[in-house]
């Protein structure tokens, strides 16, 4: 282990082990209530710069901890910059003057968004407003107002909070979009695209259409075991459960 990632994982230790966060390679994550966040360092691979990326996410979603589990969203998205923090990686003290200053962003605005989306109730809204107040700032552009309803997240989220019909515009949204990635890929990659991606592709689509189905129906035995059977392996997978 290097001198940033060491210096890293001690401060972040230091720093946020107070708050309940576990530490997994580059990850730190937690469980609170029904929800699981975590924060994750992203180095470019040139080795100048760096960030902090984050979600929040419904245990309902099946979380599991791997490399994409932080997302895109990344720290001085909540000043409405998609900037990044430098440094010299030939000198420690320029590294761990990064490392802090990413702290002290973390301190600023992260952590306090973890503690206002501490649940899928709370959760769905605040993610929807950072969304919003980010993107407005990032695009210099006054009255952006709607969030996009593209997110299986907060789909998940608005069927663990009870709000059907908002899960069911979420989740239509989610197909339209997976519609035209494959309707891309497929005139993009024709001659070379493979059987088996369009195999899986066509029973992923087939699973997110039944549950499309089952929910404009409020189908509550299959809603609540879905919820139920997504948390259970949210758990187990997180080492929170044991898989009897």
């Amino acid at each position: 282990m290097g001198y940033f990632l060491k210096t890293y994982k001690d401060i972040c230790k230091n720093e946020f082990g107070k708050y309940g966060f576990k530490s997994y390679r580059n990850n730190h994550y937690r469980v609170i209530n029904d929800v699981f966040q975590s924060f994750g360092l992203h180095r470019s691979v040139y080795g100048w710069d760096c960030t902090i990326e984050f979600t929040i996410a419904p245990l309902c979603g099946e979380t599991k901890l791997e490399k994409t589990t932080c997302g895109a969203d990344h720290l001085k998205m909540f000043e409405g910059v998609y900037e990044w923090f430098p440094y010299d990686r030939n000198s420690e003290d320029s590294m761990k003057s990064c490392i802090l200053d990413m702290v002290s962003y973390m301190h600023k605005y992260l952590m306090p968004y973890f503690e206002k989306g501490d649940s899928c109730k709370s959760a769905y809204n605040v993610i929807g407003e950072f969304e919003v107040v980010s993107r407005a700032k990032i695009e210099k552009q006054e009255g952006i107002k709607e969030f996009s309803l593209y997110s299986y997240i907060r789909a998940c989220m608005a069927l663990k909070n009870g709000d059907y019909d908002k899960a069911y515009e979420h989740f239509k949204v989610v197909e339209a979009q997976w519609l035209d990635a494959y309707k891309t890929n497929s005139e993009t990659y024709k001659e070379k695209i493979d059987p088996e991606y369009v195999k899986r592709y066509e029973a992923k689509l087939a699973e997110l259409r039944e549950k499309i189905r089952r929910i404009s129906e409020h189908d509550m035995d299959y809603i609540n075991n879905f919820i139920w059977e997504n948390e259970r392996d949210s758990l187990i997978n997180l080492g929170l459960m044991k898989n009897y």
